[in-house]
């Protein structure tokens, strides 16, 4: 385990590189976490059982421990990838050895993408591309700064990226206190799979009962859990089967299967072959070589601009709320006691911050530009004033943007950041302040106690 009061460079556990590939070798890491964004062409990605195709302009995770190879069908792609040293990012983040990121459906399980889920995946991606740049470039010598986006890219990928969310797609919300229980679960299990696992003995050691954790279980993922321990016996045994020479029999015995039948059984059902055939398909993918080449950082510089320029670049310009957010910017560099006496405040259903996109036949706030803003506020430490209009709230657009945002911030910042919010409801009748009410007290029981306030105008 780490020392939890042990604090890395972040050049110790993060690293991006823009890289042309052709073919990777079949390979896996023990425990680096990698983020790879298509910049240009199609890329071909086998991890684990799956064989994906990502697009130019998407991004795909590579858990660790996952065995996985690239290629392109075009003969190249220009991809960048972004690596995260798991273990040393745990003293900021614990129970990572038992996450698994995800960004895209699971076979058969259908995921509507939301407007807002569309923006935290271009800012995700943004984050990628800022990474680079920080480590690279001339501002690689900010630690801090760097620091700090490194820990804000996982956390964002911890809540919109945890393979939770894609395994029932339409319940996004899961609590804390779940959520932190699986992940605790799925490391004990990674780390004793050779062992006999019970329910028993995961119920005691999260001090549950049996039927408890049996329900919250079948909440969580969609298979149960004798079921999901073969799985990652399953997962484990890939790396026994391409990089060892030991027998089947030896393999499975190695994974805690109590018979190999039952090891072909499980092996057949999630790989689609017998453990030789899969051996020998990829065996066969590693003779055919590697083909790739690491750019740069002048030519890397000019194509993530370009990428930047194709698909991220639209956030309204002409929004008071960018404006707020470059202002902050530049108050950045202030002395800290102006910093000590600031208040922000933003409109959110102000039509100065409203874009051109639409749902439910109302234009949508700006939610890069939001993003960027809160993000800003929240590095500074500064206190935010949220104003709602009351009006707003009666059209279904508005207040599902109320709704969605408040439980992302819960995610990304957290309830205590979110109690030294204030959020002003402004009211031009008793109607808009009964409806204001009724939007005040769900929100005060969801921060437990927050600063909210009635401003009748």
């Amino acid at each position: 385990m780490t020392d939890k009061n042990i604090v890395y460079s972040p050049s110790e556990y993060l690293k991006a590189e823009v890289i042309k590939i052709g073919r990777t070798a079949v390979r896996f890491h023990l425990n680096w976490l990698q983020i790879i964004l298509v910049l240009e062409g199609t890329l071909r990605v086998k991890t684990s059982y799956e064989i994906n195709e990502i697009d130019e302009g998407e991004f795909i995770f590579i858990n660790s421990c996952d065995i996985y190879a690239l290629w392109s069908e075009q003969g190249s792609c220009l991809v960048e990838v972004v690596s995260l040293d798991m273990d040393k990012l745990s003293y900021s983040f614990e129970s990572l050895a038992g996450i698994r990121f995800r960004n895209m459906p699971i076979k058969g399980k259908e995921f509507q993408e939301s407007k807002l889920d569309e923006v935290r995946k271009k800012t995700f991606q943004r984050y990628l591309i800022e990474v680079y740049s920080k480590l690279n470039g001339e501002s690689m010598l900010n630690e801090n700064s760097l620091n700090k986006l490194a820990v804000r890219m996982i956390s964002l990928a911890l809540y919109e990226y945890n393979y939770l969310y894609y395994v029932w797609p339409d319940v996004r919300y899961i609590s804390s206190k779940k959520v932190e229980r699986f992940h605790r679960v799925a490391r004990y299990v990674k780390d004793n799979l050779n062992q006999n696992i019970g329910l028993n003995d995961v119920a005691q050691m999260e001090l549950v009962g049996k039927t408890y954790f049996t329900q919250m279980w079948k909440e969580m993922m969609n298979l149960p859990f004798g079921e999901y321990v073969n799985y990652e016996r399953v997962l484990y045994s890939e790396r026994l089967l391409l990089f060892t020479d030991k027998t089947i029999i030896d393999i499975s015995e190695e994974c805690g299967f109590s018979d190999v039948k039952y090891y072909y059984k499980n092996f057949k059902h999630w790989y689609g072959k017998k453990p030789v055939e899969w051996k020998k398909e990829w065996l066969d993918f590693q003779l055919k070589g590697v083909s790739g080449e690491t750019l740069g950082f002048a030519e890397a510089k000019s194509r993530l601009t370009g990428f930047y320029e194709k698909y991220l670049a639209k956030t309204k310009m002409n929004n008071r709320i960018y404006e707020q957010y470059l202002m902050l910017k530049e108050t950045a560099y202030f002395n800290e006691s102006l910093q000590k006496n600031m208040i922000v405040s933003f409109d959110l259903f102000s039509p100065k911050n409203l874009s051109d996109e639409e749902s439910w036949g109302q234009k949508l706030p700006e939610y890069s530009a939001i993003d960027l803003f809160i993000n800003q506020v929240h590095e500074m430490g500064l206190e935010l004033q949220m104003q709602i209009r009351a009006e707003g709230l009666k059209a279904r657009g508005y207040s599902e943007v109320l709704k969605c945002m408040l439980e992302k911030s819960e995610q990304y910042y957290g309830l205590k950041e979110m109690k030294n919010w204030e959020f002003q409801f402004v009211c031009k009748s008793l109607e808009e302040l009964y409806e204001a009410k009724f939007y005040g007290d769900w929100l005060n029981d969801r921060l437990n106690g927050g600063k909210i306030r009635y401003v009748l105008v």
